[in-house]
């Protein structure tokens, strides 16, 4: 697979048509929001078919424009699909995937060991949490799931929280080491390795991250606002029921709350694209938190993965969603018909 390099833009937009030409394309497919695509990306005459996401409600113009010039918009969670089709948007739903056979659940023993890998206990009580700390105020909801969480701990002190996050602060975060000692739970957390972090897939591969998954009792991720949440699902896979919060994307990827636990909003924060996320209420979290604690997780989490095999499988989604898909595109161009004539 030829991979070509960025140019200045963050995301690519200053260079993707004269890739796109270099390479003698038929169709873009971009898997990036779309506000980040500037005027000059469509301005080219190639057919593009975003594959993106929506993370607030509601659909904040900037999305809706670009999705609007879109060829064959594409959404990655009903929400979004359903967002689109509100403002007239047709689209196609294409859901991310996992890989079933990678992420899947160790046997009680594997899982003790796992949390072994990740400096625990066996009989630890392990809250997980995958989530890229990025921007501020944080829209993965740190500062109200940690003081939830210095909550729950009091509680039940043989409890842990896992981050599987950047502690420190160079991606424009806030510093977790600081906040989680602001709160009184240094001793009860642990960070992945910041080096480790850096070198991504060459240490955290989807084996590693099978393996943490599996040390975890439950995922915690009531975060402000999803376009899909990745991790969710992976957790799923892993047999790993999870707490979400109930707004965007979130919802449907535990069936609605049949699967896990939903976090009700506390109140709407407003985003500079013009539209609203949530931040989850911290006595809700705590709820989440108490009725996981006593739940039939080991269930929940079969089911949590019946689930992901029948909906999110990647052989699925090839078979059920892109490959109609691209059969639609191939059959309404020929070579060279993207580009306009004048």
């Amino acid at each position: 697979m030829d991979c070509f390099p960025l140019r200045a833009h963050l995301w690519g937009a200053d260079v993707i048509l004269d890739h796109a030409k270099f390479f003698n394309a038929d169709l873009i497919i971009t898997l990036v929001d779309v506000w980040t695509m500037e005027q000059q990306f469509w301005a080219g005459g190639y057919r593009w078919a975003p594959w993106a996401p929506i993370d607030c409600e509601p659909i904040p113009e900037p999305m809706e424009t670009r999705f609007k010039l879109a060829c064959y918009p594409i959404t990655y969670a009903k929400f979004a699909r359903d967002a689109l089709l509100e403002k007239g948007i047709e689209n196609t739903y294409i859901p991310h995937g996992v890989e079933t056979s990678t992420f899947r659940p160790f046997s009680a023993r594997g899982r003790r060991e796992s949390k072994k890998l990740i400096g625990f206990q066996p009989d630890n009580y392990v809250v997980g949490m995958v989530a890229a700390n990025k921007g501020y105020p944080p829209r993965k909801a740190f500062p109200w799931i940690f003081e939830a969480f210095a909550e729950f701990v009091k509680k039940h002190p043989e409890a842990r929280l896992y981050m599987h996050s950047l502690a420190t602060a160079e991606m424009g975060g806030p510093d977790l080491l600081l906040m989680a000692k602001s709160y009184g739970i240094s001793e009860f957390v642990r960070f992945s390795d910041p080096y480790y972090i850096w070198l991504g897939n060459a240490v955290f591969d989807q084996k590693m991250m099978n393996r943490i998954y599996n040390s975890f009792d439950v995922m915690l991720e009531s975060t402000m606002g999803e376009g899909f949440g990745l991790p969710i699902i992976e957790a799923e896979a892993a047999g790993v029921p999870v707490i979400v919060g109930n707004n965007t994307s979130m919802p449907e990827l535990i069936d609605g709350g049949r699967l896990g636990w939903l976090v009700e909003n506390n109140t709407r924060f407003w985003i500079p694209h013009g539209s609203w996320q949530f931040i989850p209420s911290v006595e809700d979290i705590y709820r989440c938190l108490e009725e996981s604690y006593v739940a039939d997780r080991v269930e929940l989490g079969r089911q949590a993965r019946r689930f992901v095999e029948r909906d999110y499988n990647w052989d699925v989604l090839v078979a059920e969603h892109w490959k109609p898909f691209l059969e639609q595109v191939l059959e309404e161009i020929t070579p060279r018909s993207y580009l306009r004539t004048a």
